[in-house]
């Protein structure tokens, strides 16, 4: 695939891979801000090693990162050429092994900031990627419950009907989307982070993703769901993040969100639909996982007419956060809506 290339004088692109691996492991590299990176990072690093380990099988031979030595046109043109062809190979094999287009754009993104750190903190001459290695951003719907689902989820009769370790989802579950925080940090949680003041119950937290400090006043229901908890460190108790998700699902399904609402994904630069893993259309309770908490207390505040700036500091997003406006956008939706619903019910009682 790339033997006119290996005149070149090149490095292994594995090899070099491992060593920016082993560098953020280590902390030698580090986020700008100065901070280790998160581990989960440090997952998806490792995760694309991997894969890029099967390309390299697939192409039958190494993988190389080829160095510019004369700085001339022709040698740039090369380079250029070199690396559209590595970047549509490995797209297009990604592709056939059924990722979509999120998976594939975080895969690429990967790689160049790997060829980043080759070039700017090591010192290697490369040339010829720039601009390659990304894929249009694509926007996933944001998956929130309303304030009809909560309400349902609120009803003692409810949570009375369910299975005990249902209940103790609803319970984790509900707390959640009263505090909006992910579920690592939910997991973190202990009896120091409640604080009693003046009859009131604030839960403060520091997120292990942006570090921020969070102060959350706890609403009725979220107290007492703590007042039953057991003791012990841990301030409530979670499961495992797989297992909770699971029960999640039939959290959904005892609530009766059984209607289809697809699940769907570019790839390729076209929109498919993802199915179960029975072949079926995704239902909406099969879509609940643990960021639902999180993007429901965002989503619920915006649309009650709570101030951007005082919804980020509860979510601790940044004012020039992407993600955050994803959720203004969908909260606008919702907004567009019950404005149309009432205008509408005003022009009808005004017709003669």
């Amino acid at each position: 695939m790339f033997k006119n290339f290996k005149t070149i004088k090149s490095l292994n692109f594995l090899a070099e891979m491992k060593k920016f691996i082993a560098a953020s492991k280590s902390g030698k590299r580090r986020m700008p801000n100065g901070a280790k990176l998160q581990h989960a990072t440090i997952v998806n690093y490792e995760a694309v090693y991997t894969v890029l380990q099967k390309f390299q099988v697939h192409c039958g031979e190494a993988l190389l990162i080829p160095l510019s030595q004369k700085e001339h046109q022709r040698e740039h043109k090369q380079l250029i050429r070199y690396w559209t062809q590595f970047r549509h190979h490995y797209a297009n094999y990604l592709y056939r092994c059924g990722y979509k287009d999120v998976y594939t754009g975080l895969q690429l993104k990967t790689i160049r900031v790997f060829l980043n750190w080759m070039k700017n903190k090591r010192g290697f001459n490369i040339k010829g990627y720039e601009g390659l290695f990304t894929l249009p951003t694509e926007h996933l719907p944001v998956i929130a419950l309303t304030t009809e689902h909560l309400g349902l989820l609120l009803k003692p009769s409810f949570k009375a009907s369910l299975p005990k370790q249902i209940q103790q989802t609803l319970d984790l579950f509900l707390f959640g989307c009263a505090t909006g925080l992910r579920y690592s940090d939910l997991e973190a949680l202990t009896n120091r982070n409640i604080q009693n003041v003046n009859g009131s119950a604030y839960l403060v937290t520091i997120s292990q993703k942006t570090k921020n400090e969070t102060r959350i006043k706890l609403p009725v229901f979220a107290r007492k769901i703590l007042q039953f908890r057991k003791s012990g460190s841990k301030l409530l108790p979670y499961p495992g993040k797989t297992i909770f998700n699971q029960r999640l699902k039939l959290l959904g399904e005892a609530a009766g969100w059984t209607q289809i609402v697809g699940k769907y994904r570019m790839q390729n630069g076209r929109r498919v639909e993802v199915k179960t893993n029975k072949g079926k259309s995704f239902r909406f309770c099969d879509l609940l996982s643990s960021h639902v908490m999180r993007k429901t207390t965002i989503t619920t505040l915006l649309m009650a007419g709570v101030p951007e700036h005082a919804v980020r500091r509860i979510s601790g997003h940044a004012p020039n956060s992407k993600e955050f406006f994803r959720y203004v956008l969908y909260s606008q939706q919702f907004l567009d809506e019950y404005t149309d619903s009432v205008f509408d019910g005003l022009a009808k009682t005004t017709e003669e």
